[in-house]
């Protein structure tokens, strides 16, 4: 069984090498890693041809300034059986994580994805959970993450290449992963694992937020998508998330 770990990366040696590592440590799949780095520097390429393994493979991305250009870029280079698109603050914690995920879309071929459980490592220690309940609404209603994204980042799924039908949206920035999540997988339906199979650094990779005017990125995007979705559910639960940005935005509340 052949997983592709899509590793999309941007200096951070350190945490590129983390996530290589905890990607080779699976057991009972056979494994390729690719690396797209648009860092600009040769801190990420020393440290992945490093491994010296066949199982690990590099590859330089021309910077655009946009994360999800890169995104794109190592999606193309997807050749196995089964895919994950691992963000490079992202590793694995347990060794049958993309054997447990392979088996349950193998027996459930009509899924859309498999969706590890996660954990986020805030910088002081402290670990944040997915909470099971929403993630059980999530599974029965796939478009909920319109409204509130109980799937996490794109690092948390896994799917079978030949689902994915479309790449990310360059053109959206806040709500571009949850689109592409819907768009390829939603219509499928969604297995979440019950395990904590990805932990997050919660204190980095979080530049792209932090660059944003989510307020007034967040309304745009929603309108746009409520106009671009055919799905009456898909409005409604767009037309929540707008709400629930509007009371934000009345109580001061920071994203």
């Amino acid at each position: 069984m052949d997983v592709d770990v899509l590793i999309p990366a941007y200096e951070s040696p350190e945490l590129v090498k983390a996530a290589i590592q905890s990607a080779l440590m699976q057991r009972g799949v056979d494994v390729r890693v690719v690396v797209s780095d648009d860092s600009e520097s040769a801190a990420v390429e020393v440290v992945v041809k490093g491994f010296n393994s066949e199982h690990v493979q590099y590859t330089r991305h021309q910077r655009t300034g946009r994360p999800v250009d890169n995104w794109n870029a190592v999606l193309h280079s997807a050749r196995a059986d089964y895919v994950v698109l691992l963000h490079q603050d992202e590793t694995f914690t347990r060794p049958d994580a993309l054997l447990d995920g392979v088996q349950v879309l193998r027996r459930f071929p009509q899924l859309g994805a498999y969706v590890f459980g996660h954990c986020i490592r805030r910088a002081d220690g402290v670990n944040r959970y997915r909470s099971g309940l929403w993630a059980r609404v999530t599974a029965l209603m796939p478009q909920f993450i319109y409204f509130s994204n109980h799937v996490g980042s794109p690092s948390n799924v896994m799917f079978s290449r030949q689902t994915m039908t479309t790449l990310f949206d360059p053109s959206l920035r806040w709500l571009v992963d949850v689109d592409w999540f819907f768009r390829n997988f939603g219509r499928r339906g969604l297995f979440f694992s019950e395990h904590v199979d990805l932990v997050s650094r919660a204190d980095v990779g979080m530049g792209i937020t932090r660059s944003l005017d989510v307020r007034s990125v967040e309304r745009d995007e929603i309108a746009r998508l409520r106009e671009a979705h055919p799905e009456f559910s898909v409005k409604v639960f767009l037309l929540g998330r707008l709400m629930k940005r509007f009371l934000k935005d009345c109580l001061g509340v920071r994203s």
